[in-house]
């Protein structure tokens, strides 16, 4: 049972060190889960703050939705044939 509580006290931390600066964003984004990068990225958007960030974030969510994106479209562009 300490696991999972463990491991969601190690997610707000990733979190946090994504939101704490551009560094640390740079230092977590490998880690980050897609529901992780949607969470901050949307922080970062409603805040305005920083440009540079939300373009990463961006990027990584991109990044880790891209092998769902090729498998819809082998389905869509098999099914059109």
């Amino acid at each position: 049972m300490l696991a999972p509580k463990q491991k969601l006290v190690l997610r707000q931390f990733v979190i946090h060190q994504a939101l704490a600066s551009t560094r640390s964003l740079v230092g977590v984004i490998d880690e980050m889960t897609e529901e992780e990068v949607l969470n901050v990225l949307t922080t970062e958007c409603a805040s305005l703050r920083r440009h540079i960030m939300i373009d990463r974030l961006i990027a990584k969510a991109a990044e880790l939705n891209s092998a769902t994106y090729v498998a819809n479209l082998k389905e869509q562009l098999a099914w059109q044939k």
